[in-house]
């Protein structure tokens, strides 16, 4: 099933914030994150996410399932970084950890061949660097759509400079996941009453498409259906005609200034320690 995202009104700082300032925090953690290359500075901004993401006491059965296939996507991609694409070679200049029986690529036919796999210090340091940069951005990322009111996400974007058409269009982008996922799964509740188990589906591709058209031709016919409603309204509203103005008006308070500044002097200060090389990798010592 598609994940749900749902708007969490709580009394926590973090729902407080201005929604630009929700933007942002989609956007600056993960310029910082790009550029730090130091497990060690990794760990903090992980620490920095997390606490961030809890400090929004957003219910755990809610972020539950995308935690989780989100956890399974990183099992994998790190797990494909480290045993094909870094090759898996001893390295004079790197401490081996583990050594085991694998496959190597080869030049000619057949292109594999038996090969040692060696776990270097190199190696295990920058899928753990890599698994918290993918972490640290999801937090934010998994907070977002809990903690900002649908209702300001266009008025947000307006404000941080867009033209009110393309405010508009992310507006609609942003809410369309989530009303997508609500249809799905009341068209799926709607047909279990009438006797149909999706889980009981089986069969080849084209087979199991076909099974799957109860609940894939109501959700497509509706979703063309609320689009044709929402050009209607627009076209009775006169939209595109002029210039829009916003009902909703936004204005920074003294904990959006904290936050901005200290997001900005975060990104400056990375940046300046990234071109310094102070971000460069880091080993434990006896591990080079």
């Amino acid at each position: 099933m598609l994940v749900a995202w749902r708007y969490r009104p709580r009394d926590t700082w973090v729902h407080r914030l201005d929604p630009r300032v929700k933007i942002l925090t989609l956007v600056v953690p993960v310029l910082i994150a790009a550029q730090v290359q130091d497990v060690r500075w990794m760990l903090l901004l992980f620490a920095v996410g997390i606490a961030y993401h809890l400090s929004a006491r957003i219910p755990w059965h809610d972020v539950r399932r995308p935690w989780t296939y989100f956890s399974v996507f990183v099992l994998v991609l790190v797990s494909v970084n480290a045993l094909v694409f870094t090759g898996g070679g001893q390295t004079a200049h790197s401490r081996v950890l583990l050594s085991w029986p694998w496959l190597g690529f080869r030049g000619g036919f057949p292109f594999l061949a038996p090969h040692a796999y060696h776990l270097t210090a190199a190696v295990a340091l920058f899928v753990l660097a890599q698994a918290l940069r993918m972490y640290s951005i999801a937090a934010y990322a998994f907070t977002f759509p809990f903690v900002v009111d649908p209702a300001d996400y266009g008025v947000a974007f307006n404000r941080l400079g867009l033209p009110y058409k393309i405010a508009f269009a992310m507006d609609m982008a942003f809410r369309y996941v989530p009303a997508l996922a609500r249809e799905l799964q009341t068209t799926v509740d709607a047909q279990r009453v009438r006797g149909y188990e999706l889980d009981q589906v089986r069969g080849g591709p084209i087979g199991r498409s076909v099974r799957l058209a109860p609940v894939v031709v109501p959700v497509v016919l509706n979703a063309i259906l609320g689009a044709e409603d929402i050009v209607d309204a627009m076209d009775l509203r006169g939209f595109g005609t002029g210039k829009r103005t916003w009902l909703r008006q936004l204005a920074y308070q003294d904990l959006d200034r904290w936050a901005l500044g200290v997001m900005a002097l975060t990104l400056v200060v990375a940046t300046v320690a990234d071109l310094t090389g102070y971000l460069n990798p880091w080993y434990p010592p006896g591990w080079r």
